[in-house]
């Protein structure tokens, strides 16, 4: 039985890259999905939602970019009601600091690098249809790094 517990996520999974090297194999084979332990069906599981849950990051990049400013405006309002309440405002969320949010060049890049890339490199490999996702995830992992390059250039011309 499945509790909820079992379906908590953790990035753990998405850094595993022996198991799914373990499912790409046994997928390959025929009936393959029969063939997976219940272990491994709740791993790729857990991998499908989570793809699914950061599937703007495979989006073109306009729209990859629009949907991150969506997402900045939302931690934007939650950051205000927690100020409000006299709460501690969440990572991402304090509008008052320069360059704090989710559209930061600098928090794309660590988002992308420790939690996008491994997953859908994992998924890729399990799935391998599924390499153009990769692709686009890093365009725009390069369009970020070059937000970041810019406004550290503003900075440095700014300070001249």
């Amino acid at each position: 039985k499945i509790t909820n517990k079992d379906l908590r996520y953790t990035s753990s999974f998405s850094l595993n890259q022996s198991k799914s090297l373990t499912i790409h194999k046994v997928l390959q084979s025929e009936d393959s999905v029969k063939t997976l332990r219940p272990d491994q069906r709740l791993l790729l599981l857990q991998m499908a939602i989570k793809v699914a849950d950061l599937g703007h990051t495979t989006l073109r990049e306009a729209e990859h970019v629009a949907w991150v400013q969506s997402l900045e405006t939302e931690f934007f309002k939650q950051g205000d009601v927690e100020r409000e309440r006299n709460l501690t405002v969440s990572p991402l969320s304090d509008r008052t600091k320069e360059r704090n949010g989710p559209a930061n060049g600098k928090n794309q890049i660590g988002f992308f690098e420790v939690i996008c890339s491994p997953l859908y490199m994992a998924w890729a490999k399990v799935f391998p249809e599924c390499s153009s996702l990769v692709d686009q995830l890093n365009a725009n992992l390069r369009y970020w790094r070059k937000d970041a390059e810019n406004v550290l250039n503003e900075i440095v011309l700014n300070s001249a």
